[in-house]
């Protein structure tokens, strides 16, 4: 299994909803744009499955959350998909992946629409992850952001938070957004996507246990 560069590109959408492509394309166009977006997504939602099923036997999290390619009016313009610990799924809290023309982040973050249902909320999520940070391994690789971030504005490299470019992520967290932390990949070829995920999913499922287990004392 692998994901290329086209891949990448072919993700693009100039609109995502059906009547306004409907003004843009044939009825036929259309259709051909619907078939090639739901060949990515199950190649997309057997990538996600494949994680799940070489996750460690010491792994707690549950079997993953993936996101439809539509929801009858407009196609999505990136595809999503999330892991989160047995029992806790009802938690905003959260291990994700989302790919979208541009890059494919993993991150562990805060998703602001289970607010309502979680335990833990974005002021307990950012207390327990922020001190967590300076555990990862390979800084340079890492970036953060927070649930404020628009979906293709630039993100923060850990490093350059660590070294005190800070003002902007703590002034987002500091008016109730959530931390995340992760690594992006920028379009390119991924020749062995689970084998590049899984340590990196590993790493992050450390901290979210961390997490789980500051709350739950």
């Amino acid at each position: 299994m692998k994901l290329t560069a086209s891949d990448f590109d072919a993700l693009y959408l100039p609109e995502k909803q059906f009547r306004k492509l409907k003004e843009i394309y044939t009825e036929e166009e259309i259709d051909i744009l619907k078939k090639e977006r739901k060949r990515l997504w199950q190649e997309w939602r057997e990538l996600v499955l494949a994680i799940y099923k070489e996750l460690p036997v010491s792994s707690e999290l549950a079997k993953p959350y993936i996101e439809s390619w539509t929801n009858g009016w407009q196609m999505k313009g990136h595809f999503f998909a999330t892991f989160r610990f047995i029992n806790w799924e009802q938690n905003a809290t959260c291990i994700s992946l989302l790919w979208n023309a541009k890059y494919l982040k993993v991150g562990l973050e805060w998703q602001a629409y289970k607010a309502k249902s979680s335990l833990l909320d974005v002021s307990l999520h950012n207390h327990y992850l922020l001190p967590l940070l300076p555990e990862i391994k390979m800084v340079n690789h890492y970036s953060v952001w927070t649930s404020a971030k628009e979906e293709f504005t630039p993100f923060l490299l850990l490093s350059d938070f660590q070294a005190g470019v800070k003002k902007e992520i703590l002034s987002e967290l500091d008016n109730k957004n959530g931390l995340g932390v992760g690594v992006i990949f920028e379009k390119r070829d991924l020749m062995n996507p689970v084998e590049t995920f899984l340590p990196l999913i590993s790493e992050l499922e450390f901290l979210y246990s961390k997490m789980k287990h500051a709350f739950e004392g």
